[in-house]
């Protein structure tokens, strides 16, 4: 899986991705009245240093940045832990799903609790 997920970052970094964003509730209901708009971007350093760069701009016009970064804790590893590069209460644990998808949980430092998703599918023409 180490490799796979190698792949799958390398495919992606340098490139920035934006659109909109759709969120759903505990119920799996689409919250259909917040029209957000975000963007990604990941870049790989030569020393294997993964940064994920993020923003969110919400209908008031205000925009949220993040940036985190992370590592590999081993040679076998399949996922990665990102930190705030400026402290802040989440972190993300990122890891490659098959085929060409990327699963990142956001989840709080405190209780470990996952409270957002999300999924980046590499689609091809």
């Amino acid at each position: 899986m180490h490799r796979q997920q190698q792949r799958m970052i390398s495919k992606i970094a340098g490139k920035e991705w934006t659109g909109s964003c759709r969120y759903v509730n505990a119920n799996l209901e689409h919250a259909t009245k917040l029209k957000l708009v975000g963007g990604v971007k990941y870049e790989i350093s030569d020393d294997n240093k993964l940064t994920l760069s993020s923003f969110l701009t919400f209908p008031n016009g205000q925009t949220r940045q993040v940036v985190m970064e992370g590592e590999r804790t081993g040679e076998d590893s399949g996922a990665m832990t990102l930190n705030p590069v400026e402290d802040g209460p989440i972190i993300m644990k990122l890891s490659e799903v098959a085929p060409d998808t990327i699963l990142i949980n956001e989840v709080e430092k405190e209780s470990g609790k996952i409270i957002m998703t999300s999924i980046y599918p590499l689609f091809r023409q």
